[in-house]
């Protein structure tokens, strides 16, 4: 009969260097490879302890909601202890390693890589090696490309976009470069980071616009038409969870509002104490 000692080693031994990573600011992240994704699962989060009880289950081993404290515990303990060089997670788009690439998360376990070439499906392990991918319990899945579509077809898929963009027509190419440049450029150090205003009367569709076409074009979330915060932590959490932030209804900018969407433009970063801690701060990207 085995002990409930050899489940929990056996359980322990599912953990090594490879699915136990850390990034620059020292959270701990469980790698669930799935196809040719790299999905980076925050340990403490509430995917991060379904996957550990998921994992758990597997080996028979029972896990108590102090068991699994103490197992978070055991698991960051041994991420530290690999001493691997810090991995940076990204939402939604990222760069790939082998070819600069731009790879697209859709949310299904499907990755979309964009280049010059055209848009193709990723099936290579290579194409995604080394790019972790984080997603937060709000983030939809993007819908699937048309692949068979032709240059021929480009105006006329343009024409049908443009019918739920209430613009003039060259605001509204203006707002497909907006689009095409955030899909091209995946948030990175010293890569500006565009911040796009949309003014209009009431009821022009303002909202709609934003929350309903940009979003789900982009990055289709649970998480749209936001308001602006004044804390500057807070703002940070929220632009670290989502790649594209919708702030609706802002009528005036503090100075203090006025001076995080500056920073996030420029890609600079809060300092936030670290926890139990009174010396150690932790930097927070805006951007």
């Amino acid at each position: 009969m085995t002990t409930s000692k050899e489940l929990e080693n056996k359980f322990f031994s599912m953990f090594d260097e490879n699915n136990l990573k850390v990034d620059e600011s020292e959270n701990v992240f469980i790698i669930n490879r799935t196809k040719h994704l790299n999905e980076a699962i925050l340990l403490e989060s509430k995917s991060g302890k379904r996957f550990i009880r998921k994992k758990a289950k597997e080996v028979g081993f029972r896990l108590s909601k102090k068991g699994l404290e103490e197992a978070i515990d055991e698991l960051e303990t041994m991420a530290f202890e690999f001493d691997g060089h810090p991995i940076h997670c990204h939402k939604r788009y990222a760069l790939s390693l082998k070819d600069k690439s731009v790879l697209i998360d859709l949310g299904n376990d499907a990755i979309v890589k964009v280049n010059a070439s055209g848009v193709t499906f990723v099936n290579d392990d290579s194409d995604t090696d080394g790019v972790y991918f984080s997603r937060s319990e709000h983030q939809l899945p993007m819908v699937m490309p048309n692949l068979d579509l032709g240059n021929d077809d480009i105006a006329d898929t343009l024409k049908r976009l443009h019918q739920y963009i209430n613009t003039d027509m060259s605001t509204f190419f203006l707002v497909v470069c907006y689009i095409t440049y955030l899909m091209a450029n995946p948030k990175a150090k010293g890569a500006p980071y565009p911040i796009f205003v949309i003014q209009g009367e009431k009821g022009a569709g303002k909202s709609f616009f934003c929350g309903n076409v940009i979003c789900n074009i982009v990055d289709p979330s649970k998480m749209i038409n936001l308001d602006l915060t004044r804390r500057a932590d807070d703002y940070a959490v929220i632009l670290n969870s989502v790649f594209l932030a919708v702030f609706d209804n802002i009528r005036t900018l503090t100075k203090d509002q006025s001076d995080m969407l500056c920073k996030t433009a420029t890609r600079s970063s809060v300092a936030k104490r670290k926890h139990y801690t009174n010396a150690d701060v932790v930097p927070i990207g805006v951007a």
